[in-house]
């Protein structure tokens, strides 16, 4: 998305950009405005006339940035944030950002700071550092984190006027790192977006095939979901559920990942439909399933319920895929307060409340923030090596149930490490509370803890093939 998409004013037109961004949003009250203008003017002041190496005035990216940010109803600090983000380069101090826009601004720019200026280089130690001081500034105020994720993503839509070896680097960059994070924290549109324009630039020969399979298919395609659509509404409406269905192809990344996975070309793919059906409550989820289900053959292993078991970025969904016409058609059912998650992760969190009094929603009972403060206390020496740290930090998670239907999280690797070995008091600490331990029969999928122990006792493992103890 170009900034010529973005704003119909004339971008040497200060004023007029303004004028256009302040319009697009009616969240903010006469204050936020207010305060908005003066970083606006303050930021257009000191960047003066000054131009970026593609011939755009410095302030477009930062006006960009700040759309980003609003487009997800973030608060105006927020956004304020966004403008003032590189106000740095002109040689302002820190003292004079808290007194003229407050504490709360500079604190903001202060967290900023510490990672818009990392170069995070491939396959280079300073990246571990960079993650690292990333998630404190993260854990300290989570707006600092998506200020930077909507810096990158304007980034890597404004990414054509760049040699090609420095798209490529910031293509890696983003596909390594931004959109891991994005989807660990919930924002789904961000990381698909981020996927996507990575591809077009890392892989341009599979981008552009992709392409032209999704748009070769397009009429059909069309005629196909909207067949279905009409059903599923048709059921729905004689159940008395109000829904709301929208189709689409799946992002091109997906269908990338699908290509490697199965070696095949896109035109070999038939599972590149999705539906995604809206409703107000949890149970005409279950409701609706249970419709399409009576509409179509589900394929085998392809239901997944994440509401009554939420992803670790608070994600909630059904998903299934089921045989429609002959070819696979993927659906995903949720509230629309699930999709608002869905969409915007973290950031949904800093959302104003519907009402007069701005009030912000609270985001620290999200489960990301448990493992971040805690790996605060981490130290993360020289030698840390990256691809272990990134897939610490941003990769897969198994769920453990408890009977009381608890659920324990677990990564891969460290669930790998501890089946062949003897369990020991401080990796117990690690899974669990302190000092406790569990006993468990079978580990199976999901895994089964059947009890918890009193303090100092071991635990048990029993595996079918063969049988272990530790």
């Amino acid at each position: 998305m170009e900034s010529a998409e973005i704003f119909r004013s004339d971008i040497n037109d200060k004023e007029a950009l303004l004028k256009e961004f302040l319009s697009q949003y009616d969240y903010f009250n006469d204050e936020d405005r207010e305060r908005i203008s003066k970083a606006w003017y303050f930021m257009t002041e000191k960047c003066g006339d000054k131009k970026r190496s593609c011939g755009t005035p410095y302030y477009l990216h930062p006006l960009r940035l700040a759309k980003v940010l609003a487009d997800s109803k973030l608060d105006a600090d927020a956004v304020i944030t966004g403008i003032l983000h590189t106000i740095r380069d002109f040689g302002v101090s820190p003292e004079e950002i808290g007194k003229t826009f407050g504490e709360q601004i500079e604190k903001l720019l202060q967290g900023t700071n510490k990672i818009m200026y990392l170069p995070i280089n491939s396959k280079t130690l300073r990246q571990a550092d960079a993650i690292r001081k990333m998630i404190f500034a993260m854990v300290d105020d989570v707006r600092i984190i998506l200020v930077k994720i909507a810096d990158r993503l304007d980034r890597i839509r404004n990414i054509k006027s760049l040699e090609p070896e420095r798209q490529r680097i910031l293509a890696e960059e983003i596909i390594d790192i931004w959109a891991p994070l994005a989807d660990r924290l919930g924002m789904q549109t961000a990381k698909n977006e981020f996927e996507d324009l990575s591809l077009r630039y890392t892989n341009p020969k599979a981008y552009n095939q992709i392409e032209a399979i999704v748009a070769q298919s397009k009429e059909e395609r069309a005629e196909f979901l909207n067949s279905a659509v009409k059903k599923i509404q048709q059921k729905a409406e004689k159940a008395g559920i109000s829904v709301t269905i929208t189709s689409r192809a799946k992002h091109f990344y997906s269908i990338y990942q699908k290509m490697r996975k199965r070696n095949k070309s896109a035109s070999e793919l038939y599972d590149l439909l999705a539906l995604r059906i809206l409703c107000n409550s949890n149970a005409e989820c279950y409701q609706l399933v249970g419709i399409v289900h009576s509409l179509w053959l589900p394929m085998d292993g392809r239901f997944k319920d994440y509401i009554a078991v939420p992803k670790a970025n608070g994600y909630q969904s059904l998903h299934t895929t089921v045989i429609c016409e002959g070819k696979p058609l993927e659906i995903q059912i949720r509230t629309y307060e699930m999709h608002n998650m869905a969409e915007h992760g973290i950031a949904s969190h800093w959302l104003y409340k519907k009402g007069t009094n701005h009030d912000l929603v609270e985001a620290d009972k999200l489960e990301i923030f448990n493992k971040l403060q805690s790996l605060k206390e981490s130290i993360l020496t020289n030698g840390a090596d990256f691809e272990t740290l990134k897939n610490e930090l941003l990769g897969d998670e198994i769920f453990v149930f408890t009977p009381a239907g608890d659920v324990k999280n677990f990564r891969p690797a460290l669930l790998q490490s501890i089946l062949p070995t003897r369990f020991t008091l401080q990796l117990v600490k690690k899974l669990l509370r302190p000092r406790q331990t569990e006993k468990s029969s079978r580990l199976q999928s999901p895994c089964r803890i059947l009890r918890l122990l009193k303090s100092s006792q071991t635990l048990r493992l029993t595996l079918p093939k063969p049988s272990l103890e530790t």
